[in-house]
């Protein structure tokens, strides 16, 4: 049976493994380096398609992409159709470091599957698939 300690060291854990490489990017304050890659694997988002990913409230992530914008990583365009409809894009500075994060990300993540080894590493990602299924069904 898993204790209040089982869960507590897991909870350190995760914040090492997946939060390490994130507070490594000193230029990006919390949140703004997912939402950064959000729109670049995406090529465009929406302030409410962010929330939702997110889990976030609207104004977070507003406030989120003020600084995006005042650092001039992103541009909010409105909708022909629909002005009430803002689509956000990246800069071409937003591309430039959204890739950066991006490949540090998958570089972190395989020499972390380097260092586990192929058993280990398979297992690793067998469990993950696990959690991230589960986590999908909580949202």
């Amino acid at each position: 049976m898993l204790t209040d300690n089982n869960v507590s060291e897991l909870v350190e854990n995760m914040k090492i493994i997946f939060l390490g490489p994130i507070k490594k990017a000193e230029e990006l304050l919390k949140g703004e380096v997912p939402v950064l890659c959000h729109i670049c694997e995406n090529g465009k988002a929406t302030p409410t398609e962010l929330a939702r990913k997110y889990a976030l409230s609207t104004a977070r992530i507003a406030t989120i992409l003020n600084r995006l914008e005042a650092k001039e990583l992103i541009v909010r365009v409105h909708d022909n159709r629909d002005r009430r409809k803002v689509f956000i894009y990246l800069t071409d500075k937003g591309k430039e470091l959204a890739t950066v994060k991006i490949n540090a990300l998958h570089q972190h993540m395989n020499d972390l599957l380097n260092m586990l080894g192929e058993e280990d590493g398979k297992e690793y990602i067998r469990l993950t698939r696990k959690v991230a299924a589960y986590m999908k069904q909580q949202l």
